[in-house]
């Protein structure tokens, strides 16, 4: 029996081939192939299946999904089990190309460490061989092409490259000039694939095509990343263009440093011990005026704290926006700091305008801190993944991982040793990441809310006017970030009763106007969150705001959109996930504060490129 899926999926036998049609059929064989010989749960298929959202039904249609499956595939059909609450499927390591991909790049790597040359190069070359195409590519699923997909193309070009480093060190090249060719433009933040390329085509006599690289790889690097060339390249090209007195196709050997197409700012000085090795403590400061969380914190403090991590190491924190989640995480990073003596790293995993940061950039920027040149830290995530693991091998570090947008982000950034742990803070709840531990942050109590505007704005204010305060604070919602807005402008202004900043808060039409101080601004916090949102789900929120009706049910969010029952439930599902909606019971919605009043403003901006509500 032979099972492919690095190319088109495929399934054959002595008989011939197997033909599986059925699309969610395609994504559950997929699925099972990439976890082959591993139990998958249940809620993983039935969220791959319907990306999310699966219907009440989902359980009972994966069964006959499964049922339908194993028939289409004959005798095959034998090696789908079911294990575990989940479903597995049995397969020996030389009946499935991934397995074989994964034996023979190790193998490979593994000779190459040794210096056998001979045998790296054969071994990755029969890795490489199992490649048919694009994984995946005609398997019909967004979070298989949006989180594994990208993951299998890094480790097929992590190991073209080693091979191009086995080629380059025996001194003839055997790769194609059309693959090298194709790699290094589908490629372009592989600066290593173009050195190789210009090298290849030197080796075949070809000056002028080389110099002719150089400058597209230059213009590309420019282009697209806003970086130059790296070092090596610019020697190699100051040999094509005669500035160097030596033979072009003669180069150093030693490994090549990778490009890092990410703006590497300046760092604040790290505390070094006496006479030891940096000691990387990126946190920022604690506020000063933290209030609440007492619970999240002590239970944050006993999962991770000296005794050491447990429950996997990973705290995810989550909850709407302005609800504190970053703080939390910060204060919690101070409360553990005596337990990780190796450091705390921390890195934001959003830009200011609340774009996705990729994997990547995000590792480039923890291993800074162990001061690696970003001139010799390899280009691909795994690879950078691979050797910041190595870092924390043996060592004690916090991990502070700070506004994740989904777990395939993540996972590359998490330690893997039992000594080092992580602090994860979402809008999501990230549940498809194994072994975490969730906090869902709530909105604060009165009293909570009491005792963080009397630190900002001063006890005497507070109880001088007790009723302008309960309005105050249910104008707020109590929500932290609001209640940290309205005691900073009630400090700011002295001569202000609390009446008078309830009054203007009172006015829906204004209150996110007047929740604005500084870079502490509610409506700025909402709209990052909304450029986040699913493209349908965004063009949604300002419909469903346009009526004054609360809770909403699932038949009102249907006539408003214009879809039907199922749609508009998927559409609802998705808003909460986000936190522009809530639910306290099935079937009923309603708006958290201040969201309506956001969602209405968004009527009035230019829609983004989208597709209709009901594509």
């Amino acid at each position: 029996m032979e099972f492919g899926i690095l190319g088109p999926l495929t399934i054959s036998e002595e008989s011939g081939a197997r033909t599986v049609t059925a699309a969610k059929q395609r994504v559950i064989l997929a699925v099972l192939l990439l976890r082959a010989g591993q139990p998958v749960p249940v809620e993983s298929l039935t969220e791959l299946l319907w990306n999310g959202y699966p219907p009440a039904s989902a359980v009972l249609s994966l069964r006959n999904y499964i049922m339908r499956l194993r028939r289409a595939l004959g005798a095959a059909g034998e090696r789908i089990l079911s294990r575990d609450g989940g479903y597995l499927i049995d397969v020996a390591e030389d009946e499935l190309d991934l397995l074989r991909f994964d034996r023979f790049r190790k193998e490979g790597a593994a000779a190459f460490e040794r210096g056998d040359l001979a045998l790296a190069s054969g071994s990755l070359t029969r890795a490489l061989g199992q490649w048919r195409g694009p994984a995946l590519c005609d398997v019909d699923s967004d979070p298989l092409q949006r989180d594994e997909c990208p993951r299998l193309t890094a480790d097929r070009v992590d190991t073209l490259e080693l091979k191009l480093e086995v080629e380059h060190a025996i001194g003839r090249y055997s790769t194609s000039l059309g693959e090298l060719r194709h790699f290094a433009s589908a490629h372009p933040e592989r600066e290593s694939l173009g050195e190789h390329l210009i090298l290849a085509l030197l080796q075949n006599g070809r000056r002028a095509e080389a110099d002719a690289e150089y400058h597209r790889i230059r213009q590309t690097l420019q282009t697209e990343f806003g970086v130059a060339p790296g070092a090596r390249l610019r020697a190699l090209h100051r040999r094509l263009s005669g500035a160097v007195p030596a033979p072009v196709d003669v180069v150093d050997k030693a490994p090549r440093a990778r490009l890092a197409p990410v703006d590497v700012s300046d760092r604040a000085p790290r505390a070094r011990t006496a006479g030891g090795p940096s000691v990387p403590f990126q946190i920022p400061a604690d506020l000063a005026d933290f209030t609440g969380r007492d619970r999240e914190t002590a239970a944050a403090v006993a999962l991770l704290g000296p005794a050491g991590p447990r429950a996997g190491g990973v705290i995810v924190i989550t909850g709407r926006a302005g609800i504190g989640k970053s703080s939390l995480a910060i204060h919690i990073a101070h409360a553990l700091s005596a337990s990780y003596p190796d450091g705390i790293l921390y890195t934001g995993l959003r830009t200011e305008d609340g774009e996705r940061v990729p994997s990547g950039q995000a590792l480039l920027s923890l291993l800074e801190a162990f001061e690696r040149d970003p001139r010799s830290v390899p280009d691909g995530t795994a690879g950078r993944s691979a050797l910041l693991r190595s870092h924390l091998a043996g060592r004690r570090v916090l991990i502070v991982l700070d506004g994740a947008t989904d777990s395939a982000q993540v996972r590359p950034l998490l330690p893997s040793t039992p000594r080092s742990a992580a602090l994860v803070t979402s809008r999501l709840r990230l549940d498809d990441l194994a072994g975490a531990r969730h906090m869902e942050l709530a909105l604060f109590s009165q009293a909570e809310s009491a005792q963080l505007v009397s630190r900002i704005a001063g006890r005497d204010r507070i109880t001088a006017e007790p009723k302008p305060m309960q309005d105050l604070y249910r104008a707020c919602g109590n929500l932290p970030l609001a209640l940290r807005i309205a005691g900073s402008r009630l400090a700011a202004r002295p001569s202000w009763s609390v009446r008078t900043l309830a009054d203007r808060l009172a006015d829906r039409s204004r209150r996110l106007d007047e929740l604005r101080t500084g870079q502490l601004d509610v409506r700025a916090c909402l709209a990052s969150s909304y450029r986040s949102l699913p493209t349908t789900a965004a063009a949604a929120l300002p419909r469903l705001a346009a009526t004054d009706k609360q809770p909403l049910s699932v038949q009102d969010a249907a006539a408003l959109l214009g879809v039907p029952r199922p749609r508009a439930e998927q559409v609802l599902e998705c808003l909460v996930d986000h936190r522009f909606l809530a639910t306290a019971r099935s079937g009923s919605y309603h708006f958290p504060a201040f969201v309506r009043e956001f969602a209405r403003e968004q009527a009035l901006v230019p829609a983004r490129t989208a597709s209709p509500v009901d594509a």
